[in-house]
């Protein structure tokens, strides 16, 4: 049995419908265009502070070698809940989805936090970091976005 598309999709566009086809491609188009760009604000690396975020809320990123093994740590610019943190390392490209199991906790802007250690780390590896869950005091959601370049 042989199913055609054509049997259950029927396109007509002729004229004047053609025309605000056009005109819908070309704006999804622009709108794709005008939204693919870097959102990086730079990064410090190190001990130290590393590069901030884009959003309500930032985050401080600082790193730290132990032996074969590297923790990452995150700083919040306000009190926090965090549910989800994906960490990113495009030039593998590697991605570490971290579910916090308990949403209620609260991160607190004046303590670095950190997860669980990985390896095989290097020198000049561009991560990026992107942090979900809401803020303490207003309830409201955010999505931010961290980088940090290991030095």
């Amino acid at each position: 049995m042989k199913l055609s598309l054509y049997k259950f999709i029927k396109i007509n566009v002729k004229g004047e419908n053609m025309k605000y086809l056009s005109i819908l491609f070309s704006l999804l188009a622009l709108t794709f265009y005008s939204s693919c760009g870097s959102d990086s604000t730079g990064n410090n690396g190190g001990i130290g502070p590393g590069g901030g975020g884009t959003g309500s809320v930032t985050f401080t990123m600082q790193g730290q070698a132990n032996g074969a093994n590297y923790s990452f740590y995150f700083q919040p610019s306000v009190d926090v809940k965090v549910s989800r943190i994906i960490a990113n390392l495009p030039a593998q490209p590697y991605s570490d989805t971290i579910t916090n199991t308990n949403t209620a906790y609260v991160f607190s802007k004046d303590t670095a936090y950190t997860w669980y250690e990985y390896q095989g780390i290097s020198t000049g590896q561009a991560w990026n970091f992107v942090f979900t869950g809401n803020i303490v005091s207003s309830g409201s959601a955010y999505t931010s976005t961290a980088n940090f370049s290991v030095p």
